[in-house]
């Protein structure tokens, strides 16, 4: 399993959560976990929260760009999980699995958001999120000018490219999160970074 990804704004609110982690949890399977999960144990709970949480924390910041999502996304993308235990079929694929159902998730909670807000504040849904600048990017107008081409990307291709270069997930994992090979993961990331040169050309050319 790769090392979970440093998320600040999960460190914070895990930190209110979390206790003190024994040796016997910390060496359970996911599918051990999950198992005593569902059957009202907290230390179970708080276990696979430490073990997955930074990064599912981190795929979905990474994909809506919202630290507040991802709060809400995390929890109910573990009560879910906890709650369809027994469809996990391979425990040593748990992380791709929890994405799967963690983007189902951060999708239904911004459809409610959308829906709310068109019916008491007639907001434009059709806008671009707020942009986020990225701490890896050379300067805040570089992330803002990315993060803005990302964000018009269609929904697949905008979740490929953040999971892939923001959240850090391999091939291999984005092949189980969308359910498809190597192969075919690689090509689509050609054609989304191909999206966005087009996207970022007029920017590229006043720079020079």
């Amino acid at each position: 399993m790769a090392a979970a990804v440093a998320a600040p704004g999960f460190q914070g609110w895990a930190s209110r959560l979390l206790g003190r982690r024994a040796a016997r949890w910390e060496a359970m399977s996911d599918g051990a976990l999950l198992g005593q999960a569902k059957r009202g144990d907290e230390r179970a709970c708080r276990e696979l929260l430490a073990r997955h949480g930074p990064r599912l924390w981190a795929a979905v910041e990474a994909t809506h760009r919202d630290p507040g999502l991802a709060e809400d996304v995390v929890q109910e993308t573990l009560l879910r999980a906890i709650d369809r235990a027994d469809q996990l079929m391979d425990e040593h694929r748990a992380f791709p699995w929890l994405v799967r159902i963690a983007l189902r998730v951060a999708i239904d909670h911004k459809r409610k958001v959308r829906r709310e807000a068109l019916l008491e504040e007639g907001w434009d849904a059709a806008g671009p999120p707020e942009d986020a600048p990225d701490q890896h990017l050379a300067s805040a107008e570089d992330a803002r000018r990315v993060s803005a081409a990302v964000a018009q990307l269609d929904d697949y291709p905008r979740e490929l490219v953040s999971l892939r270069y923001f959240a850090h997930l391999s091939a291999a994992e984005l092949g189980e999160v969308f359910g498809k090979t190597d192969v075919a993961i690689r090509k689509d990331l050609q054609r989304a970074r191909a999206q966005l040169r087009v996207a970022l050309a007029p920017w590229m050319e006043d720079a020079l």
